[in-house]
């Protein structure tokens, strides 16, 4: 993909905090911004195992083409 090694994807989680407790099997929302700088944001991918297994995030509504898109989903501890 050319626009990852032109721009690299960026993300910001903002929820959960840094420092917040949860039991295994629990279910957290995460919560975040996400960038890509070339292209608009079509989707997010979120993770609570450490990458082994994803789920697709929700979409806030879109500011603009290209500005910074609102992702929110759930993952199981």
């Amino acid at each position: 993909f050319d626009v990852i090694t032109e721009v690299p994807v960026k993300s910001l989680i903002v929820s959960p905090t840094e420092g917040f407790t949860a039991r295994p099997g629990e279910t957290v929302t995460v919560a975040g911004q996400a960038w890509s700088g070339r292209v608009p944001v079509d989707h997010v991918l979120v993770s609570g195992d450490g990458g082994r297994t994803w789920q697709t995030a929700r979409l806030g509504p879109k500011e603009g083409r290209y500005a910074w898109a609102r992702f929110e989903g759930e993952v199981v501890l």
